[in-house]
């Protein structure tokens, strides 16, 4: 039997390591393997029934909730309705984060069996090698001129945010091989990334991305080489400066035109469109606390459009979401929708610091980033990306990815 527990508990993380390293090239396998981790994680669960401890800080927990709040939404609220779809699809994506909780609880429980690092080390080689077939696929899209890089995710934002999340996955594991080669590989990888970054046209990637990478440093290292710093600073800058006229400058122009045009009652662009949103949503919360269907939540909004007719915009995505976590999740399922994403964010940010654990604190960083703007838990291709990279997050606490070796000035900023 224990021979059986370790084949499975390695198998459950190659799963997961295949499902992210093809999430930006096939969602389809990116989702067959997602579900198939879940499902070997649920039969060692059984088999092992008597070995599991309950914890009430097990960060499966807070997933659990979130998916299980998405899907009483819908059986209390919208089922009579059914005005979901591809964009809005709050059941799959209660189900997704429901069934991936256990994978993550499988994880917890056992990951205190999994004890050898050639394995690990063999899965941080598979990964690197689907990061680079993603950065490769998205270059190969950009040089054959398509508007915005998606990748194998067909909506260039989603794209960027798994990219990105991806990239700082990877800096991690070279910043933990402690070595000059692996220093200059994660510098290269940040000047490549913010690279593809740009050419997905995604603002909000464009901003987070160096600042989560900056932030990964200082946590890891606790120590910066000004030297260092300047060499990678240069390296960015040059690609800043190569990619500033085609494609940074216009969605810069851009954002300054949309923010006079909203100050002046014109929300009828991008980030007008946002503001509207991110106000009808709180007045639909504050009518509705407890929560409502999509269809209540539309009338509650043009009632108040009527009112305030500056705020139409918000209309033309009342089928879609409200592009901002925490308030889609409080318009439609009320106070408890709120709760439970805070609880998650709140127990991915104490777990990452209580344990060591740097995957959980930038993956937490990056979706509450995104989540300002966006709605990442109900797209498929996120949710399954996220809940995987938290899982396997579990296995790479800080400094133990390789076993110590001499230390070694970092070619970026650290000793």
């Amino acid at each position: 039997m224990e021979k059986l527990n370790k084949s499975l508990l390695f198998l459950i993380y190659f799963l997961s390591v295949a499902s992210v390293s093809v999430a930006l090239i096939s969602s389809g396998y990116q989702r067959n393997l997602f579900y198939i981790a879940i499902y070997c994680s649920l039969l060692g669960l059984i088999i092992n029934f008597k070995k599991v401890k309950f914890s009430v800080s097990s960060i499966s927990f807070p997933i659990i909730i979130l998916g299980l709040v998405k899907i009483c939404w819908y059986l209390i609220f919208q089922q009579k309705h059914g005005d979901l779809n591809f964009y809005n699809d709050y059941l799959d994506g209660g189900k997704k984060l429901l069934l991936g909780g256990f994978l993550v609880f499988y994880a917890e429980q056992f990951i205190k069996d999994f004890k050898n690092k050639q394995y690990k080390n063999l899965g941080l080689a598979i990964l690197f090698c689907g990061f680079v077939s993603a950065t490769a696929y998205g270059f190969f899209q950009a040089f054959n001129h398509i508007n915005r890089v998606e990748m194998g995710i067909n909506r260039p934002t989603i794209a960027a945010y798994v990219y990105s999340t991806f990239s700082v996955f990877i800096i991690f594991a070279l910043y933990t091989l402690r070595s000059k080669t692996g220093y200059v590989i994660a510098g290269a990888t940040i000047t490549v990334s913010y690279c593809l970054i740009i050419l997905t046209g995604t603002r909000a990637a464009m901003i987070c991305y160096l600042f989560m990478v900056a932030c990964l440093t200082l946590y890891h290292f606790r120590k910066i080489h000004i030297k260092s710093l300047v060499a990678v600073s240069i390296l960015v800058a040059v690609c800043f400066a190569a990619l500033y006229k085609p494609y940074i400058k216009p969605k810069i122009d851009q954002t300054l035109n949309e923010v006079s045009d909203y100050q002046e009652g014109n929300d009828n662009t991008s980030l007008g469109a946002r503001f509207s949103m991110w106000v009808v949503g709180v007045h639909a919360f504050v009518e509705h606390p407890v929560g409502q269907s999509m269809g209540v939540r539309a009338d509650t909004t043009k009632a108040y459009v009527k009112q305030y007719p500056h705020y139409r915009s918000s209309l033309h995505y009342l089928n879609i979401h409200l592009h901002n976590e925490f308030i889609d999740s409080l318009s439609l399922q009320g106070l408890m929708g709120g709760l439970s994403l805070l609880f998650f964010y709140v127990m991915l940010i104490y777990t990452g610091i209580r344990k060591q654990l740097p995957v959980l604190l930038f993956s937490a960083g990056f979706m509450i980033l995104y989540g300002i703007t966006d709605v990442l838990l109900i797209s498929s291709e996120a949710i399954q990306f996220y809940i995987v990279i938290i899982a396997l997050g579990l296995f790479f606490p800080r400094g133990t990815v390789k076993p110590a070796q001499p230390a070694v000035s970092s070619p970026f900023g650290i000793k």
